[in-house]
């Protein structure tokens, strides 16, 4: 019987120490599936940056049409006639799927909605166009504009185009301008969401 006794406190000892090891190990690997995770985090962060630094950047910039009028001069509606110049500024070839400009009037005292709204602006562009990063492409403009404006009143024009990188991502960039007293073009200032790439 005493041989019995010992055997049997050897061997629940030993299930206990199965147990306590057993333990150590799932805590062992439950730290290992963390540290899996978080690294498989940072690779992913790491690929978003490397992404980022070779993706395409599309920059818009308004300009006036060289040896044409500000604006349409015919009977009928005016047009405000304006150049986009789309350049890559990145360093790998996009796609452009679309591109949408607006003129519009703000009265004395009225403000920009706080976001563009993109339906009400012209469709310019809804083909696919290669771009690369060494040649810009360069649309010119006629904006359906309003008949007056007065001296209080801004002249403004934004639009958005739309394209896809290399790595199939879709991307926009949103540009918008001012007509300034003296007719000048100026990049809208105060209201991000006017003016990014993304």
């Amino acid at each position: 019987m005493m041989f019995t006794l010992h055997t049997d406190v050897f061997l629940d000892a030993l299930t206990l120490a199965y147990v306590v090891v057993s333990v150590f190990l799932l805590l062992a690997v439950g730290r290992q599936n963390d540290t899996a995770k978080e690294a498989a985090k940072a690779a992913l962060i790491s690929a978003k940056a490397l992404m980022n630094s070779e993706r395409a950047w599309l920059m818009v910039t308004l300009e006036w049409i060289p040896g044409v009028g500000k604006r349409s001069v015919q009977q009928g509606p005016k047009y405000l006639l304006v150049r986009a110049k789309c350049s890559n500024d990145g360093k790998t070839p996009a796609w452009i799927t679309e591109m949408r400009a607006r003129y519009m009037v703000l009265r004395h005292g009225e403000s920009l909605p706080s976001s563009p709204d993109y339906v009400a602006a012209k469709l310019i562009q809804s083909t696919l166009e290669p771009i690369g990063t060494q040649q810009p492409i360069v649309r010119d403009l006629s904006l359906p504009t309003e008949d007056s404006c007065g001296i209080e009143d801004k002249e403004i024009v934004y639009g958005v185009v739309q394209y896809l990188d290399a790595f199939g991502e879709k991307r926009e960039t949103r540009f918008a301008y001012q007509l300034t007293v003296g007719d000048e073009l100026e990049r809208l200032s105060g209201l991000p969401e006017y003016n990014q790439a993304r």
